[in-house]
């Protein structure tokens, strides 16, 4: 600050700063504060590739449907007189008749590094949400289970922060370069 003081805080809790190169600019006085300069390390980041999965929705199809248009399918079906060139065809028709009833549907996974919180007790918590979640349709119990689990989950998420953060700041406290 311009006028001697230190009021504005940096966090490097990924040891990406060089923290020798720290410097304070105070040649440049845009405003009551400095600007702070300082070089990055140098490091490898692994990118891992999005994954792309293909699915289909089978839980919403009409199955009476379904069964009709497979049974028309096959009551339409002619056979060749090579056993593959028919189990082709076979094959072809019914992910036509599916695809009319559940189309393919492409979702993209993009992996994202875990916070430095984010340890193996929330993992298995967060493992335990999704299994109740997927339960919660069930019944007005699985419903109350999975909300239960859910509020666990939210503030279990927010404890290690706090706990991770406050233990960054007192393991640094009085280093003004941490």
């Amino acid at each position: 600050h311009i006028n001697g003081g230190l009021i504005d805080l940096l966090f490097d809790n990924s040891n990406i700063l060089d923290h020798s190169t720290l410097q304070v600019k105070s040649e440049f006085s845009l405003s009551h504060h400095y600007p702070v300069s300082c070089s990055t390390k140098t490091f490898q980041v692994d990118h891992k590739k999005p994954k792309i999965i293909s699915m289909r929705d089978l839980k919403r199809i009409n199955k009476d449907l379904l069964s009709s248009d497979i049974l028309n399918m096959l009551s339409n079906f002619e056979l060749s007189n090579q056993f593959n060139e028919s189990c082709d065809m076979f094959f072809n028709e019914l992910n036509t008749t599916l695809d009319h009833h559940a189309p393919m549907l492409k979702k993209t996974i993009t992996f994202a590094p875990h916070s430095p919180w984010f340890d193996s007790e929330y993992k298995n918590q967060r493992k335990l949400r999704r299994k109740a979640e997927k339960n919660k349709n069930k019944s007005l119990y699985h419903k109350t289970l999975f909300e239960d689990i859910r509020s666990e989950t939210t503030i279990m998420a927010n404890l290690k922060k706090k706990q991770y953060y406050n233990a960054l700041l007192e393991k640094n406290k009085g280093n003004i370069k941490a």
